[in-house]
């Protein structure tokens, strides 16, 4: 009987005290909270390259298409938010763009005119941001025998721009912004087959003192990101007989690890400092073609395609770890670039295909922007 009273006495006193605020219970374990769904824009074009303002609030991006006759290109810039399209240069005809952007400029590399006898222009004009008026220009009389524009990527403070083509063998130079002009620099790089001789894409190291190129040869070279000067060679051990080169290559956010593709549909991380890879990361169905690092260095992005038709992947990678954090479904377009927002909230995905022959090709392409946990 006691007992029982003390039991009751205890009970109530409990309940008074919690009723006063001094002990709270443990609220019931809240559901995580459901990632909000992508926002997806569809085209008829074909997006191979993609470039996202410093402020994060502008995606451009390349699409090409098919007349009937020949594949013509466009830049279009899109709200990094909404996916609404924001303006639309000119269809350059018959041509391959290549773009960049910093604060300041929008960087567009033009290969104009690809068939026929008479050649079109090739030329890099840097138009300002805002406006996208014309303001500078490097072409033939700046690189003389220039036959093509390959890959071009700002500094991360938008002095420098890096720019790859080809001329009388493939090359990588540094264009003083302010200055407006090239920064000599040699560049003596071996003997390359010329099949292979191509520069694939660029990165700048996020502390400017670095410029790797993803050459056609599967190898990563390093140049000087102040002076253009030739450093250091990563060899991936790809085989360039049985591969398309290096697909797409990032820094990490310290700079000290570079991502690129590896052999058997795998992803390489760099030690920068040592030349070496440093680990492989394995779970890829097929090629990798692009790869970013968030501005933070949490996560690694990779996207690719697989064996199978119109069924492409894209990863996210615990940077730290190398285990996979999360992967995106329903991509039914070849996954072309990948990009993240520098607030690291949102994963741009870009790309597209093209069906048919001759007069009956078909071009289609898809921009996703994931709103990332």
């Amino acid at each position: 009987m006691w007992l029982t009273k003390l039991k009751i006495a205890a009970a109530l006193l409990f309940a008074v005290v919690a009723g006063a605020g001094l002990v709270r219970l443990p609220a019931p374990a809240a559901e995580p909270p459901k990632p909000e769904k992508p926002v997806v824009v569809h085209e008829d074009a074909i997006l191979q390259r993609m470039a996202l303002s410093p402020d994060g609030e502008v995606v451009a991006t390349v699409g090409v298409t098919h007349d009937g006759s020949t594949y013509n290109s466009t830049v279009k810039l899109w709200d990094a938010q909404t996916g609404k399209l924001k303006r639309s240069l000119d269809e350059e005809k018959d041509s391959h763009l290549e773009i960049a952007f910093s604060r300041d400029f929008l960087a567009v590399g033009v290969n104009g005119k690809l068939s026929g006898a008479e050649r079109g222009p090739r030329e890099v004009r840097l138009l300002d941001a805002k406006m996208l008026e014309p303001k500078h220009k490097i072409d033939e009389t700046l690189v003389p025998g220039i036959r093509s524009w390959t890959a071009l990527a700002f500094s991360p403070d938008g002095k420098r721009l890096a720019v790859a083509g080809y001329a009388e063998g493939a090359f990588v130079k540094l264009w003083d912004v302010e200055k407006q002009k090239l920064i000599e620099s040699r560049m003596d790089l071996g003997e390359i087959p010329h099949e292979q001789n191509e520069v694939r894409c660029l990165a700048f190291s996020p502390d400017g003192k670095l410029v790797a190129a993803a050459w056609g040869d599967a190898k990563v070279r390093l140049f000087d990101g102040r002076t253009g000067e030739f450093t250091t060679l990563l060899d991936t051990n790809l085989k360039p007989e049985s591969r398309h080169g290096v697909g797409g290559i990032a820094f990490s956010a310290d700079s000290k690890t570079i991502a690129s593709r590896g052999g058997d549909n795998t992803v390489v991380l760099w030690d920068v400092s040592e030349g070496k890879a440093r680990r492989t990361l394995k779970r890829h169905k097929g090629e990798v073609d692009a790869v970013a690092f968030s501005r933070d260095g949490r996560w690694l992005a990779t996207g690719g395609r697989t064996a199978k038709e119109n069924v492409y992947e894209v990863f996210l990678w615990d940077a730290a770890t190398g285990e996979v954090n999360q992967a995106f479904p329903n991509l039914t377009e070849w996954v072309h670039m990948i990009a993240f927002s520098p607030d690291g909230k949102t994963l741009a995905v870009c790309g597209g295909h093209g069906s048919g022959e001759d007069k009956d090709v078909k071009t289609s392409g898809r921009l996703t922007l994931f709103r990332l946990e």
